[in-house]
């Protein structure tokens, strides 16, 4: 009833791909779905030539012009959303990644890459739920990544090091979120407060970068994989990087208040 408008997919990204489409309400102009399109097949081949990863396919994109159109887009496939500005669907009624595009070009690839991690992770842990510290985690750090080697390196770069600032004040104010307190994606969702929104992404973040940079590129992937296996996450974390749980958590801690950016 909106004028919902459709933009097909965009040639060269593939045979497998061939069902790819993206779609857009009113206020989305005709230009931010081709390059958020063209963006998700770079995205696709960046993660799959540097990390191995890729989802079965990539999925179509919706596209939203405002919150309340995003609201009623998402009440309309039967999800309910807080204060994220996207999300994806696996299957079901109209399944693909969801954004708001009311924003600069810069976070909504940022965006878009972040949900098609989440997708990807959520294929390669077979559906099973993934503590929303990694999962997160995972996402906002390849997001992070991908941003900085994408058209404008410097838009990523302010957000990142707001971010690291963030979590380094934190862990000296002693206000640091403990990392089981992180790992419902429910709880999550949930909350309303900015301030703690921000802090668990830059915490999470974080907390991927010391997992990376400690035990390797792939650990936090590995984690995920045992995780689909059937692992829960303190076994999946000891067979992946032979560290107990609790041990991660203390050194992470620690990183953390000693932590100087490099840059």
């Amino acid at each position: 009833e909106d004028g919902i408008r459709h933009q097909p997919r965009s040639r060269g990204l593939g045979d497998v791909y061939k069902r790819q489409d993206t779609y857009y309400s009113s206020l989305v102009p005709s230009s931010v779905a081709v390059d958020l399109q063209a963006h998700l097949g770079w995205v696709v081949g960046q993660l799959g030539q540097r990390h191995g990863i890729q989802s079965l396919q990539i999925p179509d994109i919706y596209l939203a012009g405002n919150k309340d159109l995003f609201s009623e887009l998402a009440s309309a496939t039967g999800t309910t959303v807080g204060f994220e500005d996207g999300f994806f669907r696996k299957s079901g009624n109209r399944p693909g990644i969801y954004i708001r595009t009311d924003t600069f070009r810069a976070d909504l690839q940022a965006l878009l890459t972040h949900e098609y991690v989440h997708l990807t992770l959520n294929e390669m842990s077979g559906d099973r739920n993934i503590p929303s510290w990694l999962n997160e985690g995972l996402a906002k750090y390849f997001e992070f990544e991908l941003g900085l080697l994408g058209e404008r390196p410097n838009a990523t770069k302010f957000r990142l090091y707001r971010t690291k600032e963030l979590v380094k004040k934190a862990a000296i104010d002693g206000t640091i979120i403990n990392l089981p307190d992180l790992e419902s994606q429910e709880i999550w969702n949930s909350q309303t407060d900015n301030e703690r929104i921000s802090l668990q992404y830059a915490e999470v973040y974080m907390a991927v970068s010391y997992l990376t940079e400690t035990y390797g590129a792939q650990s936090g992937l590995e984690i995920v994989k045992s995780i689909g296996r059937g692992a829960n996450l303190p076994l999946a974390i000891a067979q992946v990087i032979d560290v107990g749980y609790d041990q991660f958590q203390t050194e992470f801690y620690g990183w953390l208040e000693t932590w100087e950016d490099p840059e």
